[in-house]
Parts: structure tokens; C-alpha cells; sequence
């Protein structure tokens, strides 16, 4: 049985939305409907960003936002952060299946 505190990471809050296109995920919820402007190589992004209420615990860190010891992608970058959920402790969630 699950219970709250394995399925909510304590030290990390859930991200407001996230853009259409890159996936940047935005913690503003007045960012909300506004264009992203994240940088994307030499371009700036030309998403929006959109809410999201569905959030799951990231697998990768289990919420921490810290990279496990098999992240090659945050230690060659050495970001720091999960490369799975951007260092936020959080995936989006999927949709639930309609009529199934």
C-alpha cells in the first residue's frame, strides 16, 4: 500500500507547468500561458508554457533531484541535477486512459 510520503517528495515542491516544446518545466504560476524563451542551442524557444496537474515522483532520483550514481548525462554535464526530471524530483504524469 502506498502512502503519501513515498508517492510526495517532502524537500521538493510540484512545478507549475511545463512548455509545449522544449519541456522546461516552470515553477511560476505566472509563467502559466506565456511564452517560454528558454534558450535551445543558438535559438530561443518558441513554446508556451502550460499547467499541469498531474506530477509523479521522479524514479530516477526518487524525488531528491539529485543524480543517481547511473546519471552519465548530469555527470558528464556535471549539473548536478537529475537528467531525468531537470532536478525538480518530479515527471509528468500521463493522462488516464478514457474509456478503457
Amino acid at each position: 500500500m502506498s502512502t503519501k510520503s513515498e508517492s510526495t517528495p517532502a524537500s521538493k515542491r510540484q512545478p507549475e507547468g511545463y512548455c509545449t516544446n522544449c519541456g522546461r518545466y516552470t515553477f511560476a504560476i505566472g509563467a502559466i500561458n506565456q511564452a517560454c524563451g528558454n534558450t535551445v542551442g543558438k535559438k530561443r524557444c518558441k513554446g508556451v508554457y502550460r499547467s499541469n496537474m498531474m506530477w509523479d515522483t521522479c524514479p530516477s532520483c526518487k524525488g531528491t533531484g539529485k543524480p543517481a550514481s547511473g546519471d552519465t548525462e548530469a555527470l558528464r554535464n556535471e549539473t548536478h541535477k537529475c537528467s531525468s526530471c531537470q532536478g525538480s524530483g518530479w515527471l509528468r504524469g500521463k493522462k488516464p486512459a478514457s474509456g478503457k
